[in-house]
């Protein structure tokens, strides 16, 4: 960042004397006392008027009477959460980050800022205290304006007010003109302009974590500036202050955690927005996922945050405004919940309590004394004094006397201490320098002092040295000490001015630095610079690769031995959908290791992966990777061994607590043999020496590797394993896990990265083919002569396009091609547009067929992979993880017949079970809270969702479904005992249940007599889940059996399913992937209505235990996702009624004529010339009515149209019988109509 602007060594240093310093510093303390005094509502003699108020921000122009007509006075006033430190650290410039993160909030327009001494620095006792000489160059806002440069002299330190008790914070600019800061106007065209007594005053409030900040701006340009370009500048700079409360905000919001992808909830299912309640459309109200609480809101209630990211760099993410305001605010925990919430919508309105300033007064014992915080004006509640008249108590140093001069009015010295200890002049840039403003007595005599009392912008009166503004503060004050005068100016005149005449470098062009510094932040921000470890000798390279060859043989015994791991979870890229298996396996020969292997197959060669892994940026180490440095070099690839290397690098990853680690690891690759050829490549943590990083922790355990082992008898297809070994001795939070999966499926973007690789060799092939001067360019198709697309067979038309693939010269649309970009040379791209056909042979390795410029005009043209080949790899894909499928054969279990006393047994606990099952459903109807609510739109039906605790065990989720079904008790006892001994469409679960098999029939229907409805099975079921987990499957007891309720003895009917162990059901997790859960007295209860026996109230209750790492909230997912399928048991009921109903015929549908209205809404189906709604026609009842009345109902094997009206009919079976009367009579008359 150096090379745009000027270097550091530019301005010649020479070495302060003692003296010299204490002046200096002694300056600084009475221009912060300056500074403090001008930002009180009543300080100093200008007179403010409120100009504008932007952003939140009062601007303030400021007239001084009897001033200097070329002064220009603006100041700004705001609000601010934060606190003095978080300020204090802002200004803390030590390093180019901190500098641009100061010109991004206070000075965009800065070209390059210099430190030229540092008289004193902030220290463990003194960490808010700085005092300086800097110099710093900035933009004109117009180009009419040379720029400016300043030298000034600046001072940062803490202060309190001794009346109110409150903290603050200042940072105060003062220009001076000193040899070793010459004015480079004639060298690169820089007018010096001078900053008087200017800066920030941050003050605590009465609200706690507020600041009141003002920031003024007391500024001569020097030069020809016309005056509204000067305003305009300063209010523009004084507006920064807006920014600060933003600032704050992002930086809050970057430290903690954001959301990734795979943590983000699905936001299908959500209809309305989280915090509004807005409800979405596809156009106007769109779905919007907060990165940070994981909720669906909409545009209104989020916003784009352009946030910095440890381990991404700059990323722009989306925020709700809760979140935002909650971070912002940042409440304190003794502060009442309430009034964060109503603090956190709102923005504080800052305001200053005459209560609390009377408390504050009493308890100091100065209630006589006036406030500067009070007597706020009621049109402008930050307003600036109009007069003298008021001017507050306030400190400016010690009382100096002259017997020529009468004395200039000082305030009280107690007005304001210091926040820390006592100035002392022994010990300059090592003390607190705003102790007691009081100059030390070895300072230079007060005749000296005196021209530095007074200042252009006071109290003039009786200050003869008014008119001298300019020999006042911009001559070299060190020639205003007492040994610079006439006898002692000998040691400044042998003194050299830096000038850029004398300089050994050539005079740069400097320009905006912040400008030439964002394209580069995301590199900057996690540079680091690690030291080359250099004592790497004998034993110790020895040691190196022997620990490094051992980690390979882990690795690969990994790989070999992944068939053995239970199935852990699968995981679909987006972009390819291509699949990977996770396997997890803890270690044999250390159990406190837990290896989780990832599996997939890619289309590459060993020398490919090989060469593309020797790059340092191809880590495939996950998205949390931070930096990674080479320190040494141990092993190079040699003829005999291509694939040996080994390196020691430094790696910085985030953790997945969200703390960033730092690592010393081994990166080594080597091949191997057994039986097929292979290549392993991994990275171990070593406990080698270092540099550590600030801002990073030393990890413990890191190792992560990747074995590649070809597929025989192919050798273009390979096996890739990802290997994540976790370190621990109980077992890894949840998120642990998360961490190591985003590790692991990094490998991924392998296949993509190698595609892209082959794209681009192909694409310089055809640059370097057509640089040829026997390059024929008459080889494509002639587009005149295709009449269809040459990859999809689209006939072409007037509205598609016809394009030429620069790789095979066929005629493609435009939906058939991509246009793929190269770089021949650095800064000349080249685009290329490349079929899909092509860019699916990239997978196979072989685009081009010769590549030789002196072949003939045919082997020029580019061979495209055909159908046949294309249809191949479809097949490869689908067939890349072939497992044994579902359904299973019916003679997969092996069931011994049961002997009397197991039979009994398990009957027992299934009537348990059905007992158990319930007293959930009553709980949960009556003490559980609504969790949710759902309309069928077919069945008008309204399902009402309850969560609660199982009854027996509190620690698992109960979660309970509420509806009406129009059947009988026998109806409902009929279908589940079918649905029992029959696989076929389960009507409730639908087409999630992949597959289920009858284990036992211990109690059929009818056995009992006295109970009819009474049966027990035992069941093996297989469901479908969400494809972030695995499918699940269950071996259960299903029992039905009736029941009366209540005093009224209403019918009630139960089907309880409670997951049971059984020896001839083993789980089925290593062949089929399927992950043993369990059901726990859940089930279904049916209740006869008392008013009307034909409607039946029906509770679906379930207690699931999905078994393995599920979080809870995907867990309530899976849960809800099951009872929501209850509202398809009326439809089912309903669908049964409506198919015993005679349906109008086709042919006489189709000769009835056009209706003008719908015969339920009554709503036209043509509004106007332009403007027409589709009609259609119910299949019952014959009508004509719009898309919104009827919806389309599968009656057996057919779609049917039937409207709201005539599905309404089917709830009684009596009016389906009116309603058939009907219909004849209907029918009659349209035809005796029709014959007429």
């Amino acid at each position: 960042m150096r090379n745009n602007g000027l270097p550091k060594e530019f301005y010649n240093r020479p070495d302060l004397t003692r003296q010299e310093t204490e002046f200096l510093v002694n300056l600084a303390k009475e221009m912060c006392m300056e500074v403090i005094f001008y930002a009180q509502e009543n300080g100093g003699t200008v007179k403010w008027r409120l100009m504008e108020t932007k952003q939140g921000v009062q601007i303030f122009q400021g007239e001084e009477f009897g001033g200097n007509d070329d002064l220009t006075y603006v100041c700004g006033v705001n609000t601010i959460k934060a606190n003095l430190a978080e300020v204090a650290d802002i200004f803390n410039i030590v390093s180019e980050e901190k500098l641009a993160e100061y010109s991004r909030v206070f000075e965009p327009d800065l070209i390059d800022m210099l430190s030229i001494y540092d008289l004193a620095t902030p220290t463990p006792d003194n960490p808010m205290h700085y005092i300086g000489v800097r110099w710093a160059a900035v933009e004109s806002t117009s180009p009419l304006v040379r720029n400016r440069d300043f030298c000034y002299l600046e001072c940062q330190d803490e202060f309190v007010d001794t009346r109110t008790g409150r903290q603050g914070w200042v940072r105060c600019m003062h220009s001076i003109n000193i040899p070793s800061c010459v004015s480079l106007e004639k060298t690169l065209g820089y007018v010096r302009g001078s900053y008087y007594r200017s800066g920030f005053v941050f003050v605590e409030t009465d609200k706690p974590g507020y600041l009141d900040v003002t920031h003024i701006l007391q500024v001569n340009f020097k030069g020809r500036v016309p005056p509204w370009i000067k305003r305009q500048t300063l209010r523009h700079r004084v507006q920064s202050i807006s920014r600060i409360d933003k600032f704050f905000q992002m930086k809050k919001l970057s430290a903690g955690r954001i959301l990734g992808d795979i943590d983000l909830p699905s936001k299908k299912h959500v209809t309305h927005c989280h915090w509004c309640s807005r409800k979405f459309d596809m156009i106007f109200t769109r779905k919007f996922r907060c990165r940070k609480c994981g909720e669906v809101v909409c545009k209104h209630c989020s916003t784009h945050w352009d946030l910095f990211l440890p381990y991404s760099g700059e990323k722009r993410v989306r925020i709700c405004t809760m979140c935002s305001n909650s971070c912002r605010n940042d409440p304190d925990p003794n502060e009442d919940r309430l009034e964060r919430q109503s603090n956190d919508q709102y923005a504080p309105e800052p305001h200053y309590s005459m209560s609390s300033q009377s408390k504050r007064n009493a308890s100091y014992n100065r209630s006589s004394a006036p406030s500067s915080f009070s007597g706020i004006a009621e049109d402008y509640p930050r307003s600036r004094p109009t007069s003298m008249s008021s001017m507050p108590v306030v400190t400016t140093g010690g009382s100096y006397q002259t017997s020529q001069n009468p004395p200039v009015y000082k305030p009280p010295v107690d007005y304001y201490e210091a926040a820390s200890k006592q100035y002392q002049s022994s010990q300059v840039s090592h003390q607190h320098p705003l102790s007691k403003y009081k100059i030390p007595p070895e300072a230079p005599t007060f005749n000296v002092m005196k021209a530095y009392e007074q200042s252009p912008f006071g109290d003039n009166r009786g200050n003869p040295m008014h008119d001298d503004l300019e020999s006042m503060y911009e001559t070299n004050p060190f020639e205003r000490l007492p040994q610079n005068n006439q006898n002692m100016q000998q040691p400044y005149q042998h003194r050299s001015v830096s000038t850029a005449s004398n300089m050994e470098f050539e005079m740069p062009e400097l320009q905006n630095r912040m400008r030439a510094r964002r394209q580069d932040d995301n590199q900057s921000k996690h540079s680091f610079d690690i030291k080359e470890v250099n004592a790497f000798y004998g034993d110790a390279i020895a040691c190196i690769k022997q620990f490094a060859n051992n980690t390979c043989n882990d690795m690969v015994e990994y790989s070999v031995n992944y068939d053995m791991a239970p199935l852990y979870s699968r995981f679909l890229e987006p972009e390819s959908h291509r699949r990977m298996e996770l396997h997890k396996l803890r270690s044999i020969a250390n159990p406190k290791l837990i290896c989780i292997i990832g599996h997939t197959v890619i289309r590459a060669t060993l020398d490919e992966i090989s060469i593309h892994l020797r790059s340092a940026d191809n880590t495939y180490v996950g998205p949390d990777l931070i930096d990674i440095k080479l320190l040494h070099t141990v092993e190079l690839p040699t003829k005999d061994k291509p694939w040996q290397s080994t390196r020691v690098h430094w790696l910085g990853l985030r953790g997945p607590d969200g703390d960033n680690l730092e690592y010393c690891v081994v990166e080594a690759q080597s091949s191997f043999t057994s039986p097929v050829q292979g290549l392993v490549r991994v990275f171990q943590s070593i406990n080698l020496p270092y540099q550590p990083r600030a801002k990073f922790t030393h990890g413990d355990f890191f190792q992560i590797g990747h074995v590649f082992t070809e597929i025989s008898p192919k050798g273009n297809e390979l096996d890739c394993f990802s290997i994540f070994v976790i370190s621990c001795i109980t077992t890894p939070p949840t998120h642990h896990f998360g961490f190591a999966r985003q590790i692991v499926t990094s490998i991924m973007n392998l296949q993509a990265a190698l595609q892209t690789h082959r794209l681009t060799l192909a694409a310089m092939t055809l640059v370097n083919l057509q640089q040829q001067p026997s390059y024929n360019t008459n080889w494509m198709e002639s587009k005149k002569l295709i009449r269809k697309c040459g990859v999809c067979q689209r006939q072409f038309s007037c509205f598609q396009r016809k394009l030429h693939c620069d790789f095979d010269g066929r005629v493609v649309c435009s939906s058939c091609v991509t246009t793929f970009q190269v770089y021949p040379s650095k800064n000349y791209p080249l685009r290329l547009q490349i079929c899909i056909d092509c860019i699916q042979s990239a997978i196979l390795g072989n685009i081009l067929v010769g590549q030789n410029p002196s072949l003939s005009e045919n082997s020029l043209r580019h061979q495209a992979l055909s159908s046949s080949k294309l249809k191949t790899d479809q097949k490869w894909r689908e067939s890349q993880f072939q497992m044994p499928h579902l359904p299973l054969p019916s003679d997969f279990f092996s069931c011994p017949p049961l002997d009397a006393i197991e039979r009994q047994s398990l009957v027992a606990e299934a009537r348990d079970a059905c007992r158990d099952t319930i007293r959930n459903a009553k709980a949960l109807a009556g003490t559980s809270s609504v969790y949710q609510t759902f309309t069928d739109p077919k069945t008008q039906r309204q399902l009402t969702i309850r969560m609660g605790t199982d009854l027996v065990n509190g620690n698992f989720v109960c979660m309970s479904a509420h509806t009406q079904v129009n059947c009988s008790l026998d109806a409902i006892a009929a279908m589940y005992s079918h649905n029992a001994t029959s696989f076929g469409p389960d009507p409730v679960l639908g087409t999630d249940v992949l597959d289920k098999v009858l284990l036992y029939e211990l109690v059929q229907a009818n056995e009992v007599a006295r109970a009819p409805l009474h049966a027990v099975y035992m069941q093996w079921m297989a469901l479908r889940t969400p494809p972030v987990i695995a499918d699940r499957d269950f071996c259960f007891l299903e029992c039905h059996d009736e029941f009366l309720e209540g005093k009224a003895k209403q019918r009630g009917f139960v089907r309880s399913l409670h997951s049971i162990d059984a020896s001839c059901c083993p789980p089925l997790d290593s062949k089929f992937g399927l992950t043993r859960a369990k059901f726990l007295r859940s089930g279904q209860v049916f209740i006869e209505s008392i008013e009307d026996p034909s409607v039946l109230d029906s509770y679906h209750v379930l207690v699931l235990e999905l078994c393995g790492n599920v979080p809870k909230d995907i867990q309530v997912s899976v849960m809800l996702a099951i009872l929501l399928q209850a509202a398809n048991l009326d439809a089912h009921f309903r669908a049964q009624e409506l198919s015993s109903v005679q349906l109008v015929s086709e042919e006489l549908i189709r000769g009835q004529p056009k209706a003008s209205y719908c015969r339920r809404c009554n709503a036209p189906f043509r509004k106007n010339i332009f403007q027409s709604i589709k009609q259609y026609r119910c299949r019952m009842c014959g009508h004509a009515i719009c898309r919104a009345c009827h919806h389309v109902w599968q009656l057996g094997d057919r779609d049917v149209r039937i409207c709201i009206s005539c599905a309404d009919v089917a709830k009684k079976s009596s009016s389906i019988k009116q309603h058939c009367t009907m219909f004849e009579e209907y029918v009659r008359t349209e035809r005796l109509a029709l014959e007429v």
